[in-house]
């Protein structure tokens, strides 16, 4: 009976694994790669969506009729599809409004309340102007009245003490009040 010598060398060497090193650096790779593929998939969509919206939006053979410009809807010569211009100017002012009254209420959303619009002052009234709004104490629709108000830089409850001769209670303000409300509006509203 032979006896077999045992191989030596083999019995209590580690495995020849990935080192930890490694380990991270394929982790890192996969992050990156499942970002990629994130990326790709959010940048895919939204070209699409812009897409669908380009073609979705008249063509400028619809938008130069005098039709079109002048608010009344009209149907593409060639796609038999109907457009309705935006509404423009006149108050109240509504989401959806384009127009000078528009530009000039964000101008002074942006200048009187320090308010940031993403847009800046572009003349469309949507989401962010209707936010813009809200933060400062106004909403949608916006009259005349609240439209003067915000060009004028006041704030809702000020503007009710400016535009109001009496007082909460309904009464008439007394002098004292008078005086206390002129003061109180000198320190928001310049040459009041």
């Amino acid at each position: 009976m032979a006896i077999s010598k045992p191989v030596t060398g083999l019995q209590n060497t580690p495995s020849k694994g990935i080192s930890k090193g490694g380990k991270i650096a394929l982790w890192i790779f996969g992050g990156l790669v499942v970002g990629a593929g994130v990326f790709i998939f959010l940048k895919a969509r939204s070209n699409s969506a812009q897409a669908t919206k380009e073609a979705n939006a008249p063509d400028e053979s619809v938008m130069k009729t005098a039709a079109y410009q002048s608010g009344t809807p009209v149907t593409h010569p060639s796609t038999g599809q109907v457009y309705t211009p935006p509404a423009t100017e006149g108050f109240p002012l509504n989401v959806g409004m384009t127009g000078d009254n528009v530009k000039q209420m964000q101008q002074a959303l942006m200048n009187q309340f320090q308010v940031k619009l993403q847009y800046g002052a572009d003349g469309n009234f949507g989401a962010k102007t209707l936010a813009a709004l809200k933060s400062i104490g106004y909403s949608a629709p916006v009259s005349q009245s609240d439209y003067n108000n915000i060009l004028a830089g006041l704030y809702p409850n000020i503007a009710d003490v400016v535009n109001s001769s009496t007082s909460t209670s309904g009464g008439t303000m007394t002098a004292a009040q008078q005086a206390a409300a002129n003061s109180l509006v000198g320190l928001f509203v310049p040459n009041a």
